[in-house]
C-alpha cells in the first residue's frame, strides 16, 4: 500500500453546510488534498476497483456483502495485500456522520503493478427523478451495448 506523508487530522470540513471527509488509506486529509496523481494506472487504464456504499440513518447498507465484492473484484483484478478491516474502519467512520449520502471506495493501482491507493469519501444523496428507469437505452457506440432496445 502507498506511504502517504503524515497529516494532521481534521474534523469535517463545511462545504455549502454539509460536511466532507476524505480519506487516503486511512489518514484524513483536506478535498484540495485528495488527488490521485496523473502517473497512477487508474488515470492511465482505469486500473481499480470501485464501490459505494448507501448510508441509511449513519451506516451503511448492506456493509458486510459489499466488502465481500471488494475481495472478490480485488482478487480479479490482481490487488494483493489489502487491508480490508482499515477499508470497513474508513466505511464505518463516513457513514457514522452522515444520515444519508454514499461511502465511496476507490482502490487504485499506483505507477507498478503492485503498489495501489484506497480512497474514501462522502457523497451526498442522489435525487433519482419519478421517471428514471433501469430500462435497457441502445448503445451502438459501445461493442457490448445494445443495438435495438424492445
Amino acid at each position: 500500500m502507498a506511504k502517504i506523508e503524515e497529516c494532521q487530522l481534521q474534523t469535517p470540513i463545511l462545504e455549502n453546510g454539509i460536511k466532507s471527509l476524505y480519506l487516503i488509506n486511512d489518514v484524513e486529509v483536506k478535498k484540495e488534498d485528495f488527488l490521485i496523481p496523473v502517473e497512477n494506472l487508474a488515470v492511465w487504464r482505469g486500473d481499480g476497483v470501485f464501490e459505494a456504499l448507501k448510508i441509511h440513518d449513519h451506516y451503511p447498507f448492506g456493509i458486510e456483502k459489499h466488502i465481500d465484492r471488494l475481495q472478490r473484484s480485488c482478487k480479479k483484478q490482481l490487488f494483493k495485500n489489502v487491508d480490508f478491516s482499515l477499508i470497513k474502519r474508513n466505511i464505518l467512520k463516513i457513514a457514522s456522520q452522515y444520515e444519508s449520502g454514499y461511502v465511496r471506495i476507490l482502490i487504485l493501482r499506483n505507477e507498478s503493478d503492485e503498489d495501489f491507493t484506497i480512497y474514501s469519501f462522502y457523497q451526498l444523496p442522489i435525487n433519482i427523478p419519478e421517471n428514471y428507469t433501469l430500462e435497457s437505452q441502445p448503445a451502438p457506440w459501445h461493442p457490448g451495448g445494445d443495438f435495438e432496445v424492445n
